[in-house]
């Protein structure tokens, strides 16, 4: 009777043992990256210290993503540098308001869809809060997700915002000869380790 109730129970057993929730954290290969235009030339602004906290429920024996159970994403504000040099960068943190609020968050709350579209590719869609400057809205974020190796997921998104709705007033320089644009894009690229 006991070798029959091993035998019986061992499947389970298996099929506990394939799934399992790994706690994620960041690589030097993710980046933010804010993109928005002037009437002077494009311009572009990254950050590639960011601090990531989260968990995702993997299939250990395929390598498969099954889920994104927690997220946050913290980009540290003078951390976000331009090519174009520090004149940018202050204007960029002044405008972000650093020295109150010198982080810009986002924080999922939940995940919407989540489909397989790929042999280790991933379409999601997410919401969240994003808060910045101290003005928190809750966004939708249509993600790319892809596994790599044994312990690497990488997520993709991008997002067009106004700066005014988070209390932002779009940067001016060299006397307001140089004027931005109210829109701008945030991009996320982050390469994660799942362990």
């Amino acid at each position: 009777m006991k070798t029959i109730l091993l035998i019986a129970s061992l499947p389970v057993f298996l099929f506990a043992n394939l799934a399992g929730t790994r706690t994620l954290t960041n690589t030097t290969s993710s980046s933010v990256t804010i993109l928005g235009s002037s009437n002077v030339h494009d311009w572009e602004s990254k950050s590639v210290k960011l601090i990531v906290n989260g968990k995702v429920e993997m299939d250990e024996q395929n390598n498969e993503l099954i889920g994104v159970n927690e997220f946050t994403l913290e980009v540290p504000v003078k951390t976000i540098l331009s090519p174009k040099g520090s004149i940018m960068d202050n204007k960029t943190w002044e405008a972000l308001k650093y020295e109150k609020y010198p982080k810009i968050i986002f924080n999922l709350t939940r995940v919407v869809s989540f489909n397989k579209v790929g042999t280790s590719s991933y379409a999601l869609k997410v919401q969240g809060n994003l808060k910045i400057a101290g003005v928190s809205k809750l966004i939708y974020l249509d993600v790319t997700g892809q596994t790599s190796g044994r312990d690497i997921v990488k997520f993709q998104t991008s997002k067009d915002l106004k700066m005014s709705d988070f209390g932002i007033t779009p940067p001016t320089a060299f006397f307001g000869a140089m004027t931005t644009s109210n829109e701008i894009t945030l991009k996320f690229d982050l390469t994660l380790k799942h362990s």
